[in-house]
Formats: C-alpha cells, structure tokens, sequence
C-alpha cells in the first residue's frame, strides 16, 4: 500500500506541474531500489513517459485543441 501511495503522489505532483522533470525522474529511478518495484515497474514507466511527455509539451509551448492537432504538433516537435 506505500507503494501505491507513492505513485499516487508522484502521479499528482507530476499532474499539477509541483515537481520537476528531474526530480521526478530521479525519483522514479531510485523506486527502482525498491523491494516492491517489480510488482509497479509498469506503472512506474508510465509515470516517467507521463513526465518526460507533460514536460516536452510544456517546453515547447503549443496547445492541443484536439487528439489529431495533439499528434500533429507531436510529429512537428518530434517527439514522437
């Protein structure tokens, strides 16, 4: 339960923009340390795509009016 606890935190620290890339990141990796990291590694990795993801849109400042203007200003930036 911690560890659901944790990513839940990570998950709306990231959401909110109240964490950094890096720390974020760094925070993902040292879970990997973790005795239950195997059993959330999946969701682990979907927090650091979610951060990596969050953090190239924000950077690269366009905004998504839609899915197909999302992909399209994706492929743009190629971050793809």
């Amino acid at each position: 339960m911690i560890e659901l606890k944790i990513i839940s935190e990570l998950r709306d620290l990231i959401q909110s923009r109240r964490i950094s890339e890096d720390e974020a990141l760094r925070t993902i990796s040292q879970r990997q340390t973790s005795h239950w990291y195997k059993k959330y590694k999946h969701e682990y990795s979907a927090l650091a795509a979610a951060v990596s993801f969050v953090y190239a849109v924000e950077n690269n400042g366009f905004d998504m009016d839609s899915v197909n203007q999302g992909i399209k200003n994706t492929l743009r930036i190629g971050i793809a």
